[in-house]
């Protein structure tokens, strides 16, 4: 996807403002992309305003004893840091929800883990506070994000330690 972003240069919109994108994003916009890390697999993220979005990830949790997962997180964001011309950074704040999801049992594998009888297939997380930073390109659509959250298991299952963190790359429709 970064090829294909790199390959086609800025969208219509971008090039009819002389390439530059808008920093911060503007309310509206919607990103779709990967993260690696806890989780891997998807990201999404929209801006209801420019300090404010919503971002989504999907996928599987190494350190959420190998779930797959899902979460929905609200980020309050910086204004925009640095002067240079083909980037900026916007750094975030935020607390967020979601569910961890198991297929099968798991074994014990730690002295936080559940044991094997624990096992109820789900359980709910908060994500608090989730700590980041965001690179947008400006002549392209894309933004490379870094990203931690402490996320303990709520129910019905209780973990005092659980970490999230990824590196992602999202392009900006």
């Amino acid at each position: 996807m970064l090829a294909v972003a790199l390959w086609a240069g800025p969208t219509s919109a971008h090039a009819a403002e002389g390439g530059d994108r808008p920093d911060p994003p503007e309310a509206g916009s919607v990103s779709l992309g990967i993260v690696a890390g806890d989780p891997t697999g998807g990201s999404a993220k929209v801006f209801l305003h420019p300090r404010h979005a919503l971002s989504s990830h999907v996928g599987f949790g190494f350190f959420h004893f190998g779930a797959g997962r899902a979460d929905l997180t609200y980020l309050f964001h910086s204004k925009p840091w640095g002067k240079d011309p083909g980037f900026f950074a916007l750094g975030y704040l935020g607390v967020g929800v979601g569910v961890a999801f198991w297929s099968e049992k798991f074994g014990h594998v730690g002295p936080l883990a559940p044991e094997p009888g624990d096992f109820r297939k789900a359980a709910f997380f908060f994500r608090a506070p989730v700590l980041g930073i965001d690179f947008f390109l400006k002549r392209v659509p894309i933004d490379i994000f870094l990203e931690t959250a402490y996320s303990p298991l709520v129910g019905p299952y209780l973990s005092a330690w659980n970490v999230d963190f990824g590196l992602g790359a999202r392009y900006w429709f």
